[in-house]
């Protein structure tokens, strides 16, 4: 098989899956991409997004700034993001 063939076949097999709405949980956004965790989250997180429908659950990034830019470079791809302040419990107490 050449090439052009493979790739239709690829494209077939693509059609025949439904898009799939998928929630992601994680820690953080993976943006930008500064550490290796990022880097191999951000790439599989786009490669689904380009099939299917995502939504990325997380805690707010540390800097504030920085996860304004997740946000919109998740936006930019399409990728709803639903993001949660952090709940530091007490470490005090007779629960601690």
């Amino acid at each position: 098989m050449n090439t052009a063939t493979l790739q239709s076949v690829a494209t077939a097999a693509r059609a025949d899956f439904p898009r799939l709405h998928i929630a992601i949980v994680d820690e953080e956004l993976p943006y930008p991409p500064t550490s290796g965790k990022r880097i191999r989250t951000l790439n599989l997180t786009l490669r689904l997004a380009q099939r299917h429908r995502l939504t990325y659950l997380c805690h707010r990034n540390a800097d504030a700034d920085e996860g304004r830019r997740a946000v919109e470079f998740f936006a930019d791809h399409d990728i709803e993001t639903v993001v949660v302040d952090r709940a530091v419990p007490p470490r005090s107490g007779i629960g601690f």
